[in-house]
């Protein structure tokens, strides 16, 4: 905390400054309560709130969808983004069989 400022005779703003630290500590100790609150969600879940600031239900619902989206991405790649060999024809067979590699 800053170190405290004294004004000299001025009432009105020690007492504002007096009323905003109350808030601002009760602020705090609402937050503590949430957080213990919220303690009981998983760890994943629990940063996904406190990173994004949202709930608990609509930090399930983004991680579900993420989930999603990875096992879409996953099966789109392992059937359609690796080529698979092409077969040789006969036709290529036959010319690397008559394919003769240089003597030394």
């Amino acid at each position: 905390m800053p170190p405290e400022i004294k004004t000299p005779d001025n009432f009105e703003i020690d007492q504002a400054l007096k009323e905003f630290e109350a808030k601002d500590q009760a602020e705090q100790t609402q937050k503590v309560a949430e957080v213990e609150k919220d303690s009981e969600a998983p760890k994943v879940v629990g940063l996904m709130m406190k990173w994004s600031g949202l709930s608990q239900q609509q930090a399930e619902y983004v991680l579900l969808g993420f989930a999603i989206i990875a096992i879409c991405i996953s099966l789109y790649l392992l059937f359609f983004g690796v080529n698979s060999p092409k077969m040789l024809s006969p036709d290529m067979i036959q010319k690397i069989n008559e394919y003769k590699a240089p003597t030394i």
